[in-house]
C-alpha cells in the first residue's frame, strides 16, 4: 500500500494525521483510505428522468445464455487465458441469440493464428499489422496499399470481426493495428 506524505506548507493540509510522538510521521489510522467523496456533476443524466410509469414491468428474470448447450474451456485451464475465453463465450452466447448459427471460434485455430502471428512479427520486426481479408477494404485507398494478386482477397472466406477480436487479444503484447 503507497502512502503519500502529507505537505504541511499546503494550508488544506490536516495536522491531526501526525503521531503525537513524532510529527513528522504519519498515523495510518488516522487517514482516510478507498474511495473519494463523489462529485455530482448537474450534466450527469439521471435514470429518474426517463423512467416513466408508463414503461413495461421488467420480468422477473431474463436469461440469455439458455441457447448455448455447451460452453467448452476454449482453452483456458491450458494457457490461462480468461479474458480470450469469456470473449469466445460472449460471441456463442450473441450469435445464438441473435437467430443465427452460433459461431464458436476452434480453440486450436485461434491458438494457431496467435502462435503465426507472434512467429511473423519475429521474424519481421517492422510487421505492425494484423487483418483479416474482409478487413482489407480500409486499407485499399491508403499509402500503405499495394495489390499485387487481387484474387487471392476472398472476403467470403473471412474469419469474422469475432475471431479477429479474439485472435488480437491473444497478442495484444505485439500492439497490431487494425487499421491504416
Amino acid at each position: 500500500m503507497a502512502l503519500r506524505k502529507i505537505d504541511f506548507t499546503v494550508p488544506d493540509s490536516r495536522k491531526d494525521v501526525t503521531l503525537r510522538n513524532d510529527p513528522t510521521r504519519i498515523d495510518p489510522k488516522k487517514l482516510k483510505l478507498g474511495k473519494q467523496v463523489a462529485r455530482h456533476d448537474p450534466r450527469t443524466l439521471l435514470l429518474a428522468s426517463y423512467v416513466t410509469p408508463s414503461l413495461p414491468t421488467p420480468p422477473a428474470s431474463f436469461d440469455l445464455t439458455s441457447k448455448v448447450k455447451a460452453w467448452g474451456m476454449m482453452d483456458n485451464d491450458q494457457i490461462g487465458d480468461c479474458t480470450c475465453a469469456a470473449a469466445g463465450h460472449l460471441i456463442m452466447e450473441w450469435t445464438a441469440n441473435a437467430g443465427k448459427k452460433m459461431a464458436t471460434p476452434s480453440d486450436k485455430q485461434v491458438v494457431a493464428a496467435a502462435m503465426l502471428a507472434r512467429y511473423l512479427k519475429s521474424k519481421y520486426s517492422t510487421l505492425a499489422w494484423l487483418i483479416s481479408d474482409g478487413e482489407t477494404a480500409a486499407f485499399v485507398n491508403s499509402s500503405l496499399w499495394e495489390e499485387k494478386l487481387p484474387f487471392l482477397r476472398d472476403p467470403e472466406v473471412d474469419p469474422g470481426a469475432a475471431y479477429m477480436t479474439k485472435l488480437r487479444s491473444f497478442v495484444a503484447d505485439l500492439a497490431f493495428k487494425s487499421a491504416p
